[in-house]
């Protein structure tokens, strides 16, 4: 005598979460099965089957077939949207590196501070000088703008400096923790007055980790998102002060000489009909 079974048809929105109940086993005991992962082509052909099959006096509900088929496309739209925004993520990214290259040779504005965590620590610094500091003062001021702290400097050469500062103020006593601005006023070769502030760095190179953009100032790699501000360098013309001195003393030597009036005349004749010249040609 023949045993009959009965089978629960098992629809296509079963198999697709039994699929998933089981990439997910995968996923916890470590093993991936290539042939577990279906495409909305795999459902579609599943579906296919089904209805070629199915039970003549148990036809498949019209409901359900509606209710996969708008499953399946919801998945295709899923996908399509998961193509156009990993595109979109790549152009960002593509993006994102011009701008960084872009930074190269600019001026990053960082914090303006340095913070101190307990009354006898110490801080370290960098300041940046565009040009030699042949003298000068390093000002460190507190939160409310008051100088507690001047330190000499002299003959520092251009580009980035290390400093130390011992956390006392001027009269030798710890200074509280907090937040505090560095700022350098000094003198370059031709006297000139100049002013550097903590936090204002040439952007020296560029480097991409996992995606993510990181400029090199003051010697270290930081992220782009940490830099306030990027500006473009200040040009500034250093010249010979002797050169100065010796090109005005010419000068001056010129001028103390006799001149011929009768020649002066001449030349200055000879000198306005050059002009004109030149001005009707």
């Amino acid at each position: 005598m023949a045993t009959s079974i009965n089978q629960t048809p098992q629809f296509t929105t079963d198999l697709w979460a039994a699929n998933e109940a089981a990439q997910k086993a995968d996923a916890v005991t470590g093993g991936v099965n290539p042939n577990s992962q279906l495409d909305k082509d795999a459902f579609l052909k599943l579906l296919l089957v089904e209805l070629q099959h199915q039970d003549p006096t148990e036809p498949m509900d019209s409901a359900k077939m509606l209710e996969q088929t708008s499953q399946l496309a919801t998945v295709e739209m899923q996908e399509k949207t998961n193509q156009v925004m990993t595109q979109l993520s790549e152009q960002m990214q593509a993006s994102a590196s011009l701008n960084a290259m872009s930074a190269l040779g600019k001026m990053a504005n960082l914090a303006n501070s340095v913070a101190k965590d307990t009354p006898t620590s110490e801080v370290d610094f960098s300041l940046y000088f565009p040009v030699e500091a042949k003298s000068g003062t390093i000002e460190i001021y507190d939160t409310l703008g008051n100088v507690v702290r001047n330190v000499s400097i002299s003959d520092v050469k251009a580009g980035v400096s290390q400093f130390r500062w011992d956390g006392k103020n001027n009269n030798g006593e710890p200074t509280l923790p907090g937040e505090y601005l560095v700022k350098a006023k000094y003198l370059d070769a031709n006297g000139g007055n100049r002013e550097t502030v903590l936090g204002q760095y040439p952007v020296e190179a560029v480097k991409f980790d996992k995606g993510v953009a990181y400029i090199k100032v003051a010697g270290e790699y930081i992220d782009m998102n940490s830099v306030l501000e990027f500006t473009e360098p200040i040009a500034y013309n250093v010249t010979n002060s002797n050169q100065n001195s010796s090109s005005s003393s010419d000068k001056d030597d010129e001028s103390d000489k006799p001149v011929n009036d009768k020649d002066s005349k001449d030349e200055i004749a000879n000198n306005d009909s050059q002009k004109d010249e030149v001005t009707q040609s």
